[in-house]
């Protein structure tokens, strides 16, 4: 059996997987963004834009602790709002900066592709991991929906990791035809030589 041709093989694989290791974007919003529709900012040469908040004036609040999310939209609290990227992401954590006292409430993040991210809660004050972390393709649109709240919460951050899309899965069969293909290739060079 001979080792050497895989060894281009593993030294491939073993260099796609380095390069692709990137750190992590962080988004704040702050003071900066109060009453921007849409909010676009670039960190680490990914760029976020946050549209379609449907608060009654159209356009969100957002102070020192984030934007202002409720159940109920208000003229400055948003219910719910796109996310979309300039490049693929996958979602890693959100920093919520402020509740009102006694606030229960979650968040749902939803794509295209049916991948969601639910039960995300709003309380307490600090940074938490998405549950069920999805990748979210360059242009694609994931919507942010306040699922229930009992008063007004603020997310301060997003953070997100740089991906690559997923590719697709090739089906059973398709696998099989393939490992029979090569195994007949095989046992005709074996025959002949």
């Amino acid at each position: 059996m001979k080792i050497k041709p895989l060894i281009p093989i593993l030294t491939a694989s073993l260099t796609t997987v380095v390069a692709t290791s990137a750190s992590a974007a962080t988004f704040t919003f702050d003071g900066s963004d109060d009453e921007s529709n849409p909010i676009v900012k670039t960190v680490d040469g990914i760029t976020i834009t946050l549209s379609n908040f449907d608060v009654t004036d159209g356009t969100p609040q957002v102070d020192g602790d984030g934007i202002l999310v409720d159940e109920t939209p208000t003229s400055s609290r948003s219910s719910s709002f796109d996310i979309s990227f300039d490049s693929t992401i996958e979602f890693d954590s959100y920093e919520i900066g402020f509740i009102n006292s006694g606030v229960v409430g979650t968040f749902s993040l939803s794509n295209p592709n049916g991948a969601d991210s639910t039960g995300n809660p709003l309380n307490p004050v600090g940074t938490f991991s998405f549950n069920n972390p999805f990748i979210l393709s360059a242009g694609q649109t994931a919507t942010l929906n306040v699922t229930s709240s009992t008063g007004l919460s603020q997310i301060r951050t997003i953070t997100v990791n740089p991906a690559q899309d997923p590719q697709p899965t090739p089906e059973p069969s398709t696998l099989i035809s393939l490992g029979l293909l090569s195994l007949g290739a095989f046992a005709a060079k074996r025959k002949a030589s």
